[in-house]
């Protein structure tokens, strides 16, 4: 299955570069949409050889991930994997998702920040934990982390 990386930004330009060549030294490839950044984050991720799209104004990150979803689709891969441009989640990590993608059974893996939720300020941890537990009882299956950008995504559900 062909995986690509799909990275929103805004204003990422002091992470972007150096996590977008981690993910290229593991023979991903990586899709950041700059989401109207001020800074240089698109051409620092270009340097570092993500594929770019570029919003000319700021339109949010559900408009960011939209479009980097119309373009994995396009390029018929068979699964994306988001994740955040400041670096808060480990490239390092992606072999866990990419070994449990071969589950038929599953469609999106979600990570996790609730296990190392000590940096989390306490009103995010709340609403976090509320969310993720509501969104649990609904789908009838454990969702520690139902808001984590980190996920694995496959094509059937986009």
């Amino acid at each position: 299955m062909r995986i690509c990386v799909l990275i929103p930004s805004y204003n990422e330009s002091r992470t972007i570069g150096s996590l977008v060549e981690r993910l290229k030294s593991k023979g991903l490839n990586v899709v950041v949409v700059d989401d109207g950044s001020a800074d240089p984050t698109a051409e620092v991720a270009r340097q570092a050889g993500a594929y770019v799209l570029r919003h000319e104004q700021n339109k949010g990150k559900g408009a960011s991930l939209k479009e980097g979803f119309r373009y994995i689709l396009k390029e018929d891969y068979g699964a994306v994997i988001t994740m955040d441009g400041d670096s808060q989640h480990s490239p390092e990590d992606i072999p866990k998702f990419i070994k449990e993608a071969a589950n038929p059974d599953l469609d999106m893996i979600v990570g996790n920040r609730m296990s190392s939720s000590k940096d989390m300020p306490l009103i995010r941890w709340i609403t976090n934990h509320l969310m993720s537990s509501l969104i649990s009882i609904i789908c009838w299956r454990n969702i520690p982390d139902s808001q984590c950008g980190f996920r694995l995504i496959k094509r059937n559900v986009l």
